[in-house]
Order: structure tokens, then C-alpha cells, then sequence
């Protein structure tokens, strides 16, 4: 599925994967608040914490051109976003908790995957600074660990890699 695409549940109204857009800032920075405070802030200092969301005013802010942000919208709301830096780095991966466990959070990283196949065809490796509480869910969507548990700014974080590679790259590699 390609960005402004839809997919739906059966017990939800289908979801809708758009470019971000400076609009949808206020309900995007709810909706990360809602997941942080709920799964991540037990595992950061009020000095990580304040870090944090300096970040994420800079991805929905004055710099979001700067960062490759999809958003996931049900009935126009957001419900899940995922940004990227140039340097494919995970900036931001979220899903509203109502929306979680039905593969909001493995489409929207689908989507960034072809786009980093897109702009790298010869495949990349995609970084992301975890949470404790996410490792696991990054491991279920292909990630390997990199290392110890880190902290930094007040936020302890798991550094982690998934290899990004075109489906004729990964088959020719599998034959090695």
C-alpha cells in the first residue's frame, strides 16, 4: 500500500495513509502525549521528558519538511503517525492506544519502507533510539537489538537496525 492509501478492520472505519500536514498537529502531538505518558514516560526523567517533546514540536512544527511524516487517519482524525530524518533514522513511531493491535503500526512502517527503497535502491538501515517499553514491538516488525540500553538527555533508550532492501535484493541475498 502506497501513502494516501486506505486499509481497513473489520470493527473499525478504514484508515487513510497521508503525507503529513502541518493541520494535524495538534490532534498528532495528543495523540503521541496520550501513547508516551501511557507506555514511556515511567522509563524517562522529567529532563527526557521535556527533550522529548522539544522533538516532537520540531517534527510537527517549523521542521517538518525535514523529516518524511506519514500520518494514519481514521474518519480524518489522526490515529498513528511515523516520521523519519534524512539519515534514515525514526524519529517518531506512534499509534493512538485504542488503535493499537491491529496492524496500524506495521502498515505505516510499510509505507516508510518503500519509500526508503524508493530512495534507496540498493536498501539502507533503518535506525531507531527505542523505548524500553517498544523493544519487543520493534523486534515483532524485524528490528535487531544494537548493544546495551543508553541514556542520553534524560532518555534511556535501546539503539536498534532493521536492514531495508528492494524484495529482488533480499531474494538474491537469502541465495548466498
Amino acid at each position: 500500500m502506497r501513502p494516501d492509501a486506505e486499509c481497513g478492520h473489520h470493527s473499525h472505519p478504514p484508515i487513510q495513509l497521508v503525507h503529513y500536514q502541518p493541520r494535524y498537529a495538534v490532534a498528532c502531538s495528543a495523540l503521541v502525549r496520550a501513547s508516551f505518558e501511557r507506555f514511556v514516560a515511567a522509563d524517562i526523567s522529567p529532563e527526557g521528558q521535556n527533550h522529548f517533546f522539544s522533538i516532537v514540536a520540531r517534527v510537527l512544527g517549523d521542521d517538518y519538511a525535514a523529516y518524511t511524516t506519514f500520518c494514519a487517519l481514521r474518519n480524518e482524525e489522526p490515529v498513528g503517525i511515523i516520521s523519519m530524518r534524512e539519515k534514515c533514522h525514526l524519529s517518531l513511531f506512534f499509534c493512538d492506544p485504542g488503535s493499537m493491535g491491529h496492524g496500524l503500526g506495521r502498515m505505516m512502517l510499510a509505507a516508510l519502507e518503500r519509500h526508503l527503497i524508493s530512495a534507496h535502491p540498493t536498501g539502507c538501515e533503518l535506525t531507531v533510539n527505542s523505548s524500553l517499553f517498544a523493544v519487543n514491538i520493534y523486534r515483532r516488525l524485524g528490528f535487531e537489538v544494537c548493544g546495551e540500553p543508553t541514556s542520553n538527555n534524560g532518555i534511556l533508550f535501546q539503539s536498534m537496525v532493521k536492514f531495508i532492501q528492494p524484495p529482488e535484493h533480499a531474494s538474491l541475498n537469502d541465495n548466498l
